[in-house]
């Protein structure tokens, strides 16, 4: 794992990507933003070894910035392309500018999981904590957050936390039949088990209106394992909470019904 200096929180800004590959700049959103970097979101790969700089388009107007690619992913479950692109050689000036918008995000987020989240009982400096570890996480109606199974293998095994939107947890019963058991509310958590306990999804997750997400990867929870740990002691005791407690009503619905037709919440 590399040691984040620069906390980075989820952030959702327009960016054009410039690079060797192409004339003119490939349109991408952020979807993290720290003073050394940014994680960009495009619907199809290129090559971020050939990224030279960005434009980030901010309220305040465009900032351009000398940049290079340091990794790619394809998140199979929203069919998004992941770029991770570092800064180079930025003047103390651009990186105040950074920080502060950085800082103002955070406090926004901070302030959501502080006041409506399921571990507002953290305080500001833990909300803090987790917001500065965050990453987000656009889907659209109809689009899958994660998938149940083990044939899932790239599946993420992150943390999720609705922050705008309608996502259902979905389940597939006796191999074939799909029911809908649970339905996340803004501020609730869900995901992680395959992080947090090594074990596959046992259910879809899935939006039914467009949604946004905050996300807590396994990179970024073990960096909070490290340096604050009862942040991450407490993320993990309110996720698994969050499993039982739906394992529980899901169970009441099964015995209230027949296991195929019976009522599931």
């Amino acid at each position: 794992m590399e040691s984040r200096s620069d906390p980075r929180v989820g952030a959702e800004i327009a960016v054009d990507v410039i690079s060797d590959q192409f004339s003119g700049g490939l349109r991408a959103v952020t979807r993290d933003l720290s003073v050394g970097g940014v994680c960009v979101a495009t619907r199809s790969p290129f090559a971020h070894g050939s990224v030279r700089q960005i434009v980030l388009h901010l309220s305040s107007g465009p900032l351009r910035l000398p940049a290079e690619g340091r990794w790619q992913l394809w998140n199979r479950a929203t069919g998004v392309i992941l770029t991770g692109i570092s800064f180079r050689d930025l003047t103390t000036a651009v990186q105040d500018m950074l920080w502060d918008h950085v800082l103002d995000v955070s406090k926004e987020l901070a302030r959501f999981l502080f006041r409506h989240s399921e571990v507002r009982d953290i305080g500001i400096d833990g909300a803090m904590s987790l917001a500065q570890s965050s990453r987000l996480l656009v889907v659209g109606a109809g689009e899958f957050v994660y998938q149940q199974g083990g044939e899932h293998k790239d599946a993420p095994s992150s943390i999720f936390m609705l922050r705008e939107g309608n996502v259902v947890l979905r389940t597939r019963l006796r191999g074939t039949i799909e029911r809908d058991f649970a339905a996340v509310r803004p501020g609730e958590f869900f995901g992680g088990l395959p992080m947090l306990a090594a074990v596959e999804h046992y259910e879809s997750a899935i939006a039914r209106t467009p949604s946004r997400l905050v996300e807590i990867d396994e990179r970024a929870y073990t960096y909070l394992m490290q340096a604050r740990p009862w942040v991450a002691q407490k993320l993990a005791f309110t996720v698994t909470r969050a499993y039982a407690q739906r394992m529980h009503a899901t169970l009441e619905g099964l015995v209230g019904g027949d296991a195929a037709t019976g009522p599931l919440r």
